[in-house]
Order: C-alpha cells, then sequence, then structure tokens
C-alpha cells in the first residue's frame, strides 16, 4: 500500500477488497487500488480510463472489481474467472445500473428498470437463466 498511502491519507469514501486486493473509492469519484494485480490490485490502463473520476459504489469477488459509475454503468477487472470480465453483457451495463452485488465469485447488477443482469461463475450465481423469469 506505500506507493498508494498518500492517495489514502483523505477523501476515501468506501472500500472494497477481492482475496488479495483492495479499491478505495474517493469522494471525487476516482478510484484507488493496491494489492495482488491477479486479483484487481493494478487494474489494466484502458480500465483505468474507463474508471475515470466517477465512481459511485464497487463490490469485490474473490478476485474481481465491479464499479458503478455515476452514469449507471459498470466497469470490472481482475481474474475473469471470478467476475472480472463482463464484456458480454457490455450492452446491459453501460447504463441504467443502481446496484451490484457479489458472491465469490459472481456478479449481480441491479437496472433502474428492475431486471437483473448476472455474471461470472455460473455455479456461484453468474448464470440466472433457470429464474430469469422470476427476475
Amino acid at each position: 500500500a506505500s506507493r498508494v498511502q498518500a492517495q489514502l491519507a483523505s477523501g476515501v469514501k468506501l472500500l472494497a477488497a477481492t482475496y488479495g486486493a483492495f479499491a478505495a473509492v474517493k469522494n471525487d469519484g476516482s478510484v484507488v487500488t493496491w494489492g495482488n494485480p491477479d486479483w484487481g490490485g493494478k487494474p489494466a490502463a484502458s480500465t483505468k480510463v474507463r474508471l475515470g473520476g466517477e465512481v459511485r459504489n464497487a463490490v469485490g469477488t474473490y478476485g474481481a472489481f465491479a464499479a458503478v459509475k455515476a452514469d449507471g454503468s459498470v466497469v470490472t477487472w481482475g481474474d475473469p474467472r471470478y467476475g472480472g470480465d463482463s464484456a458480454k453483457h457490455e450492452r446491459a451495463l453501460t447504463g441504467g445500473v443502481s446496484q451490484v452485488c457479489a458472491t465469490y465469485s459472481a456478479f449481480a447488477a441491479l437496472r433502474e428498470n428492475g431486471s437483473v443482469v448476472t455474471w461470472g461463475d455460473d455455479d456461484w450465481g453468474g448464470d440466472a437463466s433457470a429464474v430469469a423469469k422470476q427476475l
């Protein structure tokens, strides 16, 4: 955490964690990460650009993070086995998301229209097709 210590000295509004990394969302909407790069501790440069400075919330699975931005879009990073790759659902996650929750290795996003989008490991809730009609 020494490389980010100065950024954590003030203005942090919430923390999220994976098994080996942390993410701090600051009051200005920026995100500071540290820890094991394989578990989200060092997002790729393209992910940092997509995160921008408008993050409202972030949650973590065992090895990945999901952040909800002010525009309702979702940005994910970390190990794809634990939900770090949401590209398959990109269209549904580009806006209109109000909340994201996590299990051990999957995420569920609640959209403003009341629908739910899931991704990650099917065995941990990443596939909600069996209950889609109930959602």
